[in-house]
């Protein structure tokens, strides 16, 4: 692969200066092709050497197959994580339909790429060749694929930060910020600030955050809602009862694991009366509303815990403060 920089790509280039992607136009870049100057000149760019290929040439006509694919895995999977599926509205018969995707929709662009580089099925697999090029040049987040990075600088950039080309000297999310902090008030934890520089052992670290993309389902959303409530809760163990990370001081919970999401779940079935949940022995969440409008229609659903887990994981990022807090955990239980 070509050591040439983000930026001598000029395409390639310009699209990571978009903070939002459409699912149609993520298809296409993707595929390894731009469609923005698309419905003005006729072209794609073909992204690894700028090359413009007309509409009707063979080249045109392969790439706007893989294209169809990778689109129709996007808003499979894209609707799947948000819920969609689990919606529904009336079709022009008066039949209730489920919702879905639509192509022109836009979602924040690293969590698509994240989304494809880490979620995605074997059988949906999308090979993307810029990942580590565009990570080593700092206009995508770490986080999405850290082996792209050596340690050290991982430690100096961080899990969370990056730039765009226009401007790399603007730095997005810097690791030497703290993207929520929290403070006890009387009794009660407050977030005072969202970018605040650390302060050694002053401030009680939040480890998640909302990701850039909500659920539209009904049960997924009052799932969100719970362990969007649990980010500024300060557990009473810290550290799992590990020494604690040299210059902190108190930390809130982490991001559930898979066993938490799965209790947490269940658990609201006894606060929402009208939803049914239960699960199957075998790891499978299921979930129904009941007494619902005739005019309406009922949302149910199923999911594995592993899914389950999955969709947490696209709804919640880790803070800088999360990374270095698993990290942390991790390399302790490793070695001991």
């Amino acid at each position: 692969m070509s050591t040439r920089h983000i930026t001598g790509y000029s395409a390639l280039s310009t699209t990571f200066d978009l903070s939002v992607w459409s699912l149609g136009f993520a298809a296409w870049i993707f595929t390894g092709y731009s469609s923005r100057s698309l419905n003005t000149t006729g072209k794609i760019i073909r992204l690894v050497d700028d090359e413009r290929i007309p509409h009707g040439t063979v080249e045109f006509r392969e790439a706007e197959t893989e294209k169809n694919r990778i689109i129709e895995v996007l808003t499979r999977n894209v609707g799947a994580a948000v819920g969609v599926e689990l919606t529904f509205k009336k079709d022009k018969e008066g039949n209730f339909v489920p919702g879905k995707v639509n192509p022109l929709e836009q979602f924040d662009r690293n969590w698509l790429i994240d989304l494809v580089v880490n979620h995605l099925d074997d059988d949906d697999r999308i090979e993307v060749w810029w990942v580590n090029k565009a990570i080593k040049d700092h206009v995508l987040p770490a986080y999405i694929r850290p082996s792209a990075l050596s340690l050290s600088m991982l430690q100096s950039r961080g899990y969370n930060s990056f730039t765009r080309p226009s401007k790399p000297a603007d730095i997005i999310d810097p690791p030497d910020l703290i993207p929520l902090k929290a403070q006890l008030v009387e009794g009660e934890v407050k977030i005072i600030s969202k970018t605040v520089a650390e302060c050694a052992g002053e401030e009680i670290r939040t480890l998640y955050k909302r990701s850039g993309v909500k659920p539209k389902g009904k049960f997924y959303k009052l799932l969100a809602d719970r362990i969007e409530d649990l980010i500024t809760e300060v557990p009473e163990r810290q550290f799992e009862g590990f020494p604690p990370i040299e210059g902190w001081g108190m930390h809130c919970r982490p991001r559930p694991t898979e066993e938490e999401i799965l209790f947490m779940a269940l658990k609201l079935k006894s606060s929402k009366e009208n939803w049914d949940i239960y699960e199957n022995g075998e790891g499978r969440l299921y979930w129904e509303e009941v007494q619902v409008p005739e005019n309406m229609m009922p949302e149910k659903g199923n999911a594995p815990r592993k899914i389950l887990a999955n969709r947490i994981e696209q709804w919640f990022f880790q803070t800088e403060a999360g990374q270095q807090y698993q990290s942390y955990i991790a390399d302790i239980k490793k070695s001991g």
